[in-house]
């Protein structure tokens, strides 16, 4: 399974779902998959931070599902998280990790997956009860229909291989532009004020 798979089997289940996205390859993959700028997709661009910031908008939205899609090498940098995770126990926080073994985007050294090192074990360790670990379409396919719709937080490990999908458009959107686009969409989504007009308008 590639990551442009598993992403298209993740965005077939979802609907208005609100998503925090990893760096990396992931980012113009899913920008095709689910074209900007409909503002519900934020990009960031540093290792570590999405499982936190997707944990963030799931405390400040509860009544919406947060989708996180994160990557093995993300995850590792920021293992904190899991405990944080395990004893707030979230339920409308949704997290997907591809994981293919390598730090791609800076030429492909190997993560501590591709040794001894489990996520979904990690996880289960920190409290998080729902973590399970996928291979196949069929699998993840599964594991998204019931993270989706149910109640409490689930963390889905996907493997797969390693590789970019070729020949896609790159998108056109900085992190400051996505920034902006994902603020003023939970704005007009949710009916609330996060960055006011500025006074020098």
């Amino acid at each position: 399974m590639t990551r442009y798979q598993a992403l298209k089997v993740i965005a077939e289940k979802m609907k208005e779902e609100v998503c925090i996205v990893s760096l990396g390859g992931i980012v113009d993959e899913w920008h095709h998959i689910r074209p900007e700028p409909r503002g519900n997709s934020l990009f960031l661009m540093s290792l570590g931070c999405h499982m936190p910031v997707a944990f963030g908008v799931a405390v400040g939205l509860p009544e919406r599902n947060i989708v996180c899609l994160e990557t093995d090498g993300s995850a590792l940098m920021n293992l904190g998280i899991f405990a944080t995770l395990g004893n707030q126990q979230p339920e409308n926080l949704k997290i997907f990790c591809f994981d293919n073994e390598i730090y791609e985007c800076i030429g492909g050294p190997p993560t501590h997956t591709s040794g001894s090192v489990d996520l979904a074990d990690m996880a289960r360790g920190a409290g998080i009860t729902e973590a399970r670990t996928v291979r196949t379409e069929g699998e993840l396919r599964e594991a998204a229909d019931e993270a989706l719709i149910d109640k409490r937080l689930h963390f889905v490990v996907a493997k797969i291989e390693p590789g970019v999908e070729e020949g896609l458009p790159r998108k056109k959107f900085d992190g400051l532009e996505d920034k902006y686009h994902f603020v003023r969409y939970l704005e007009d989504s949710e009916g609330i004020t996060i960055i006011p007009p500025s006074q020098h308008n």
